[in-house]
């Protein structure tokens, strides 16, 4: 997750939304790595993550 983190250069809040903007999918893999398989398509459904609850 850092490692793609770093890559995209996404430090920021801002940087993260442009990075979601260009590829929609960015980080969903390596977050999905972190999740039981079972929760993956509905993680898939609902992303990228961009609404603020």
């Amino acid at each position: 997750l850092l490692r793609a983190l770093v890559a995209e250069k996404a430090d920021c809040h801002e940087a993260l939304l442009a990075a979601w903007k260009k590829n929609p999918k960015y980080l969903l893999a390596e977050y999905c790595e972190w999740l039981p398989q079972a929760m993956h398509p509905d993680i898939e459904k609902a992303w990228p993550p961009t609404t603020v609850h």
